[in-house]
C-alpha cells in the first residue's frame, strides 16, 4: 500500500492504519468506492465536505500525480476477498508486531499471550465463515452503503466525523452498534428485518460479529502509539469464559431465527 501511495500521489509515508495515515501534519484516508457510480461518488465527496464543513475540519479530495480523482489499487471492488485480507493483516499485526516487543519476564506476557491465541482464533473463525459464505451464495460482493469505521456511541461527532464515514457493507453499522451494547439482540434482529436483509447478508453480520475488531484495535493502538493497553487486555483475559457464554447464545439465537449456517463449537 506505501508503494502504492507513493506512485500514484507521492507522499511517502511508513505507516498507515484502516487506509489512514499521517503525511506533513494532515490526515489522509483512502476511500474504496467499490462499484458505485461517479454520480454517486460525487455526491459522497460533497457529502462528506459538508459533514466536515459543519465540524470546521479542513477537508478535501486529493487527486493522483495525474490529477485523477480515482484510482484502482488493483481492483476497485470491494470484495469478500478483499474483507478477508483486511483481517488476515490484522492477525499479522499481532504475530508480527505485538507478540515480539513484549519481553517474555513481562507479568504481563502471559495475559497477552492467551488472550492472543483466543482473539486470533475468533478471527481465524470468522475468515472461515466468510469463506463458507462465498462457497454456500457463489458471491464475492457485497451492497454498499454509507457508514461507520466504528460506532461507539450515538455523539453527533461520532456520527458525523468524516474520518469515521467509510463506503461498506450495509450491516457494518449494525454490527459496530450491537457490539458497543448500543443495541440490543433483539433491536439488531429488528434492524435486520426492517432492511430485509437475505440469509447472505445475516451471515456476513454474524461473521463481522464473531470477528474480534474492538480488540484488534487495541493492539494496533498499541502498535501504532504505544499506547498502554495492559489492564484492558487483563480486563478481556479474566472475562473470556462470559464472553465466550455471549457467543453461544448469540450463535443460537441466530440460528433459530434465520438457519444461518452454523458453527459447531458454538452449538
Amino acid at each position: 500500500m506505501q508503494s502504492f501511495i507513493y506512485d500514484k500521489y507521492g507522499y511517502d509515508i511508513k505507516i498507515i492504519d484502516n487506509d489512514t495515515f499521517m503525511y506533513e501534519n494532515w490526515v489522509f484516508k483512502i476511500i474504496n468506492i467499490g462499484e458505485l457510480e461517479t454520480v454517486k461518488v460525487v455526491e459522497y465527496i460533497n457529502f462528506i465536505k459538508g459533514l466536515a464543513s459543519k465540524l470546521n475540519i479542513n477537508c478535501d479530495v486529493i487527486k493522483t500525480r495525474n490529477g485523477n480523482m480515482f484510482t484502482n489499487l488493483v481492483d476497485s471492488t470491494y470484495s469478500l476477498d478483499y474483507i478477508i485480507s483486511l483481517w488476515e493483516d490484522k492477525i499479522n499485526l499481532i504475530e508480527e508486531k505485538n507478540i515480539p516487543n513484549i519481553q517474555m519476564d513481562d507479568y504481563f506476557y502471559n495475559y497477552v499471550m492467551k488472550s492472543s491465541i483466543y482473539i486470533i482464533g475468533l478471527a481465524e473463525n470468522a475468515i472461515q465463515y466468510v469463506k463458507n459464505i462465498m462457497l454456500d451464495y457463489r458471491i464475492n460482493t457485497l451492497p454498499l452503503t454509507i457508514s461507520h469505521r466504528r460506532l461507539k456511541s450515538f455523539s453527533f461527532l461520532e456520527l458525523l466525523n468524516p474520518f469515521n464515514i467509510v463506503i461498506d457493507f450495509k450491516g457494518r453499522d449494525y454490527v459496530e452498534l450491537f457490539k458497543n451494547n448500543l443495541i440490543t439482540i433483539d433491536e439488531l434482529f429488528q434492524c435486520i428485518d426492517k432492511e430485509h436483509m437475505t440469509i447472505m447478508e445475516v451471515s456476513m453480520i454474524f461473521a463481522r460479529i464473531i470477528f474480534p475488531s474492538n480488540y484488534f484495535d487495541l493492539f494496533e493502538q498499541s502498535y501504532l502509539t504505544h499506547q498502554d493497553i495492559r489492564n484492558k487486555i487483563i480486563d478481556f483475559y479474566n472475562n473470556i469464559e462470559e464472553y465466550q457464554n455471549e457467543l453461544y447464545l448469540i450463535h443460537n439465537k441466530f440460528i433459530n431465527k434465520y438457519k444461518i449456517r452454523t458453527i459447531n463449537w458454538l452449538k
